[in-house]
């Protein structure tokens, strides 16, 4: 039986700076749970080690039990994978840039607590001196991220090896 929204409790969100195994950990079995793709063993170490990286950005949701329910992990684009590039050949890593790799929120959790989430995210961003967050996202999904200021910019018709389109957004930080 899921949750409903009225008994999910006040959460907390929060900038993880040292994340510890078990959060680590809760945040990889969020992805798994989350996504109905198959995530393989090498990407969950790749996230894992993202997630510990000190110059990377780590917003987390917590429920009123203190279970992970949601997270958000934003890197510089100068460190982003050559494949972005070669995905979408406009795409140009800046130091003043943070990019959006992965966002995953639980299911009866996402209407009540994405603008938190999404707030720590640009206040630790703006904290640390970005300018802009950008990311590419599904189509249909750009709507959720216009609602917090974010503006798509261009749609990649093939994204990586999915023939599902995406877009590139910007969200100018104040």
């Amino acid at each position: 039986m899921s949750e409903s929204p009225e008994s999910l409790g006040r959460p907390s969100v929060s900038v993880l700076e040292n994340p510890s195994a078990e959060e680590v950990e809760q945040i990889v079995n969020l992805e798994r749970s989350t996504f109905d793709w198959e995530v393989s063993d090498d990407d969950m170490e790749e996230l894992s080690e993202s997630l510990q990286n000190p110059d990377n950005v780590v917003a987390v949701i917590r429920s009123a039990q203190k279970e992970t329910v949601g997270y958000i992990l934003a890197i510089p684009t100068t460190a982003t994978d050559a494949s972005l590039v070669e995905n979408d050949q406009q795409f140009t890593p800046r130091s003043t840039d943070l990019y959006i790799e992965t966002f995953a929120i639980a299911p009866p959790h996402r209407v009540l607590h994405t603008s938190g989430v999404i707030k720590a995210l640009t206040d630790e961003a703006m904290r640390r001196g970005y300018t802009k967050v950008v990311a590419h996202v599904p189509v249909e999904h750009v709507r959720l991220y216009e609602a917090f200021g974010a503006k798509a910019v261009r749609t990649i018709d093939e994204w990586y090896d999915s023939s599902e389109p995406h877009v590139f957004i910007e969200y100018p930080l104040a």
